[in-house]
């Protein structure tokens, strides 16, 4: 099932995607072993991808 579970997830899978996602069109996650630093986002700033942590 695409798209938010829950009222607290964000609409992957039901908006518009960003051209650099071309080639990623059937997965909603990819997957990622290295170090990420926090980030701030500025308001109104498209925020292609969010970190999942490992569970």
């Amino acid at each position: 099932m695409k798209g938010p579970h829950t009222s607290q997830e964000s609409n992957v899978g039901t908006t518009k995607r960003h051209p650099i996602l071309k080639g990623f069109e059937e997965t909603d996650s990819l997957p990622y072993g290295g170090l990420l630093d926090p980030q701030r986002v500025d308001p109104g700033a498209d925020v292609l991808m969010t970190y999942i942590p490992s569970f």
